[in-house]
């Protein structure tokens, strides 16, 4: 499930549903039971980048609504996540001039699954499985410059995720990975700070509703229980990512509620771990969704619908199929 926020009325806030198939590289270097201390090196950053990735792309909307999929390295996966953004009411007057503000509350909750099956390296035949579960927390002030359509949001959320890794050894060389019992087989609790910046427009036209966001992200990942401590899983990464969405209410209704057609164009650049984790420096999504205006009808419940999308980018390629939620506080 895809989620999409419902434009057509500027005080409702969205929340986004997504479940999404994914793949991904969660591959491991090592290769007997000593390892030369660049591979060591090497082997840290790259299971730290990768646990910070799982985390993001499984909770946080701002990385991606409909999630992301690619192929490397012979890895399968999925990811299933539900992300939020909602304001909990109306934009309210700061006593400032003309700024109103309103609280937001943003997160999300997810699980991944990924599967790297070592078709073409040392550890060819043999298999290591990650799960990971991920929950985010966090919210900020939006102001509203007036009428003008323009409003910013500060806001800080926290990441907590919980990874495991399933190591099975079928090769000799996989047996004396295994019985190392340091770079597999591990189990690990981290948290992540993420300071995070939203400039948006959203203003009606008649029947049209544009809305443009751009929004930064810096993650800072740290270890809070780790089951090995020859893995230091820590990483940092920033995003930016800028959409371009557009929504009309159609004059058309179904069960006597309002029809609307929507879709959407976004690029997302990926810097430091994110960047290394995924093997691109950006990608490409659109979606087009279909909702209906059920405002009134069910309590908070503003509207539901479909929605689907493509994403691409030299690295991988996929697409999203989902429920759309949007809920009035």
């Amino acid at each position: 499930m895809a989620g999409r926020a419902l434009a057509g009325r500027k005080s409702i806030p969205p929340l986004t549903i997504q479940v999404t198939l994914l793949v991904f590289f969660a591959g491991l270097a090592a290769r007997a039971q000593s390892l030369p201390a660049g591979v060591l090196d090497q082997l840290d950053t790259a299971i730290g980048q990768r646990v910070e990735a799982t985390a993001v792309f499984g909770t946080q909307s701002i990385a991606s609504r409909a999630g992301l999929g690619w192929t490397l390295d012979d890895a399968t996966g999925r990811i299933y996540k539900i992300p939020w953004k909602t304001e909990l009411r109306d934009p309210q007057p700061t006593g400032y001039h003309r700024l109103l503000w309103a609280p937001v509350f943003d997160g999300g909750v997810g699980y991944g699954g990924f599967v790297n099956h070592f078709d073409d390296n040392v550890l060819t035949g043999n298999e290591s499985d990650y799960d990971t579960v991920a929950l985010s927390l966090g919210g900020g002030p939006r102001i509203y410059f007036g009428d003008s359509g323009f409003s910013v949001l500060p806001a800080f959320d926290l990441l907590y995720a919980y990874t495991d890794n399933d190591f099975d050894a079928n090769t000799p060389a996989g047996e004396l990975v295994a019985a190392n019992g340091q770079y597999v087989n591990w189990k690990v609790h981290t948290i992540s700070f993420v300071p995070s910046f939203e400039l948006q427009f959203k203003k009606a036209y008649g029947r049209w509703l544009p809305k443009f966001t751009s929004d930064f992200a810096y993650y800072n990942t740290r270890p809070i229980y780790r089951s090995t401590d020859a893995l230091s899983f820590k990483s940092s990464s920033m995003l930016w990512a800028n959409k371009f969405d557009l929504d009309y209410v159609t004059p058309w209704k179904v069960l006597e509620c309002p029809v609307h057609f929507g879709g959407d164009i976004s690029r997302t650049d990926l810097y430091a771990g994110l960047q290394a984790a995924l093997d691109t420096d950006h990608y490409y999504q659109t979606d087009a969704r279909a909702t209906l205006d059920i405002s009134g009808r069910i309590w908070k419940v503003d509207s539901v619908g479909l929605t689907g999308g493509y994403f691409w980018c030299s690295a991988f390629s996929g697409y999203s199929i989902g429920i759309e939620c949007s809920l009035k506080f």
